[in-house]
């Protein structure tokens, strides 16, 4: 093997490494959507709900949440959990890009390219095409990707200590014969 081809390989391993780890984080970011819906709209836990909201495309999970967070009186767990969806739905649109764009070599270096899109917006008058990604960019979706994961953490963790706010205001709540 040359060394061209040695570095060739170790470029696309790389390449390949920051996609699959993007992937992965959409993946574990969108199985936090799911379980926020089902914090947020305070769904009763049955064996099947949560594979069945897992279904559910992430921008429509995305859009349930944006709803329900609009009836939390806690403005900062509100706006964690609006801003956490707006990084969700760019990781989403990252994997995206990584998931429908062929790899290609451009002068020398590898790059994300969709051969069809390009046509596509040449037609299009007054469009321009997006500049090629390269791993600098992927790596740096993967940096987002986890913030956005952190920060998905804490919205779960939250919507824990208000469902434990409702229940202890239900409890509290003189009952009515």
């Amino acid at each position: 093997m040359t060394d061209g081809m040695v570095e060739a390989d170790a470029e696309m391993r790389t390449f390949c490494e920051g996609v699959g780890e993007l992937i992965l984080w959409a993946s574990a970011i969108d199985a936090q959507l799911t379980k926020a819906v089902i914090r947020a709209c305070s769904l009763t836990e049955t064996p099947m709900l949560e594979p069945i909201v897992a279904e559910l495309d992430a921008r429509a999970k995305v859009g349930i949440l944006r709803a329900r967070s609009k009836h939390i009186e806690n403005a900062a767990w509100s706006k964690g959990i609006t801003r956490w969806l707006t990084k969700a739905e760019k990781v989403n649109g990252y994997r995206n890009t990584v998931a429908h764009h062929q790899v290609a070599a451009n002068d020398g270096k590898l790059i994300l390219h969709s051969a069809q899109a390009r046509k596509l917006l040449k037609s299009i008058k007054d469009s321009k095409s997006a500049s090629a990604k390269t791993v600098n960019d992927i790596n740096r979706w993967v940096e987002a990707a986890r913030g956005a994961y952190g920060q998905g953490q804490k919205v779960l963790d939250n919507l824990d200590r208000l469902a434990e706010e409702v229940a202890k205001r239900q409890a509290n709540k003189p009952t009515s014969n």
